[in-house]
């Protein structure tokens, strides 16, 4: 009862921390108790971990009411989510001894190990930690009007990650987790010129085994320089070809610029038929590539995938929609996703507010 005439008086603080590769995001909403949102704020720090900047902007908020839930959004790789709530069967797609789940809906589980969950802890253990949420939890709230449908993949698209489940009617199918790959072109490209570096001949690059004292330069060029001495022989142009039936140098100048714009057209044309180094394009191989193992590995239950649906919280181009549809031949959809609103929604969801 008491309590409850405490959150009369306070206003709620919810505060949401979604981390990066290099930057952390911090969102934090103070809410009356009758449910309206009082202040609102948003901000960056170029830190992966609680900096001195960013407990103290925390702490600027948290201090005004003894009523506020930090929320977390699972950063590490090794999570995922499983087609099953029966322990037994878990072993079937994964270890548990090292891991925590929790089910949803008695129906699939998502996880994350136990070293994760301790990590956040206790990096974040000067403020506090409420909510650690799985980003699959976020993709299966954003996209609950669209999980009833049959035989579609949803992904859901993070500044450095990406999270992909295939569901049909409500029941999920398959889900994995991967890192975005940034700049595999320039990868491939270093890798090439490594193992071109690595063939070469070691006599081409022994060039100090060579001793200029040692050779005589007569020898080296083989007396050729007495050729030049009759100059005399120039004086019969009888001999020398008429030159008035050959091309006008003019004429094969352009020739040769004409010949060089068409070079340069086709592979100009060649360039446009290459995918584009982008964080689109290494989305959609991401999703590519979690397509061929849904249909492949046996322990999943393979069904043909008839749409994607894309929850895009970075702000994408346009061509991922298209390289889905031109390569993959699905129906495309793409959402635009607010992160920090999704993890919030959540946290009140849990709070039953």
């Amino acid at each position: 009862m008491l309590d409850k005439i405490f959150q009369y008086l306070y206003n709620k603080i919810f505060v949401t921390i979604v981390v990066n590769d290099t930057f952390s995001t911090v969102h934090v909403e103070v809410v009356s108790h009758k449910g309206s949102v009082q202040d609102s704020a948003t901000k960056e720090f170029e830190t992966t971990s609680l900096s001195d900047d960013m407990y103290d902007y925390i702490e600027h908020y948290t201090e005004q009411s003894p009523y506020y839930y930090i929320s977390v959004l699972d950063y590490s790789l090794s999570q995922g989510a499983v087609p099953t709530c029966r322990v037994d069967d878990f072993s079937l797609y994964t270890d548990l001894l090292s891991l925590k789940h929790k089910c949803f809906k008695d129906s699939w589980a998502f996880f994350t190990t136990k070293q994760n969950i301790k990590e956040i802890e206790k990096n974040y253990e000067d403020i506090g930690v409420d909510f650690i949420f799985s980003p699959f939890l976020v993709l299966s709230h954003f996209f609950k009007d669209k999980l009833d449908e049959k035989n579609s993949m949803f992904v859901f698209v993070q500044e450095d990650a990406v999270s992909i489940c295939v569901f049909s009617h409500s029941e999920l199918l398959y889900a994995t987790h991967k890192k975005i790959v940034k700049n595999h072109h320039e990868e491939e490209d270093e890798l090439v010129m490594e193992d071109d570096m690595l063939d070469m001949d070691d006599d081409a690059i022994e060039l100090d085994s060579i001793d200029l004292d040692d050779v005589d330069i007569d020898d080296a060029i083989g007396g050729s320089l007495d050729d030049f001495g009759d100059i005399e022989d120039l004086d019969s142009l009888d001999e020398i070809e008429d030159f008035s039936d050959s091309k006008d140098l003019e004429e094969e100048l352009e020739d040769e610029y004409e010949e060089a714009n068409e070079e340069d057209e086709k592979d100009k044309d060649d360039e446009e038929d290459e995918p584009v180094d982008s964080k689109d394009y290494d989305v959609f191989l991401i999703i590519q590539n979690a397509m061929e193992h849904f249909y492949k590995d046996d322990i999943y239950k393979s069904e043909f995938v008839e749409k994607i649906y894309v929850a895009d919280s970075i702000g994408l181009d346009d061509d991922l929609k298209k390289y889905l549809e031109d390569e993959m031949f699905v129906s495309a959809y793409i959402r635009k996703a607010d992160l920090l609103a999704e993890v919030l929604d959540i946290t009140k969801m849990e709070l039953d507010l």
